[in-house]
């Protein structure tokens, strides 16, 4: 993904919640408060992309509508806060894959790009060093 305009920022709606270094020096910012539910958004997130058992397509459809409503509240409570003068345009997916074509289709009916993090090692990079992050593509 190509970072067109520098004041745009990406969404993490990811279980993992601790970006790393590389992803936020690419501009992914944690999920912020959600405001009108109990929980923190991350935590209700992550219990969204949770699954005990295999989930039916009503269950994948329901919790990937949810998931896009929190992003979309969380873009609303953003674009009033004053803290940051970046938009959110993108929104970091990544597991359960099963959930990535129809939380893609959700997002974007909420106006946000869905981007995952392409993780790999560079050319030059030695084979014990751990993966990382090193760029986000729209899917």
């Amino acid at each position: 993904m190509n970072k067109e305009q520098a004041m745009v920022c990406i969404v993490n709606l990811t279980r993992q919640q601790t970006l790393t270094r590389e992803q936020m020096e690419a501009d992914a910012v944690p999920l912020n408060e959600y405001r009108g539910s109990e929980k923190q958004p991350s935590d209700a997130v992550k219990e969204l992309l949770t699954f005990e058992f295999p989930p039916t397509q009503k269950e994948i459809s329901d919790r990937g509508r949810e998931i896009a409503e929190i992003a979309a509240a969380a873009v609303e409570a953003h674009q009033k806060s004053d803290d940051d003068n970046r938009r959110m345009e993108f929104a970091l997916i990544d597991e359960p894959t099963f959930m990535i074509p129809t939380l893609a289709r959700e997002l974007r009916n909420q106006g946000l790009k869905p981007v995952i993090s392409f993780i790999g090692r560079r050319k030059n990079d030695i084979k014990d060093r751990p993966l990382r992050h090193i760029e986000f593509i729209e899917v």
